[in-house]
């Protein structure tokens, strides 16, 4: 499945696959820092209601010079998230205890995925880390609360 994710000089597609962890690097041409991402598809898919019918989602870890930010998507789909306010998506890792997680809607006008920046990335980051499975819950416009499901093997 093709997914696309806006680093922040440019746009790149990468393919990944469910329980997998996919890594790609890439250099800013301009200061040569080096922007390393993660991603890794669901291993569930969501059906919604037309005109978007079934879907994967995804989970992306950008990691650059001044810090990181996570990228949780679907291929189709509208996520409730506004960029301006934000919203509390719910994560679970393994067997511990849910956390609320403040995302953001994507600013540049993509109702499909949600961003998780700064100290509540460092924090998601920290819960998945050791896990073996973890799940995220968001509401999306038409559907309610949805679960995306990932494992690491």
């Amino acid at each position: 499945m093709k997914l696309i994710l806006a680093l922040v000089l440019s746009i790149t597609a990468i393919t990944a696959q469910a329980g997998t962890w996919k890594k790609s690097t890439y250099a800013d041409k301009m200061d040569g820092s080096v922007t390393t991402l993660w991603s890794i598809d669901s291993d569930n898919k969501i059906k919604f209601q037309f005109p978007y019918g079934t879907t994967q989602g995804f989970f992306a870890i950008n990691e650059f010079k001044d810090g990181q930010t996570i990228v949780i998507g679907v291929g189709s789909g509208q996520f409730t998230c506004p960029s301006y306010g934000g919203c509390l998506i719910r994560v679970k890792a393994d067997d511990a205890p849910i956390e609320y997680i403040q995302a953001y809607g994507d600013g540049n006008g993509r109702s499909n995925r949600i961003l998780v920046m700064n100290d509540e990335a460092r924090k998601l980051r920290n819960m998945i880390g050791n896990a073996r499975s973890f799940k995220v819950e968001a509401e999306f416009y038409r559907e309610g609360l949805e679960v995306l499901s990932f494992s690491k093997r």
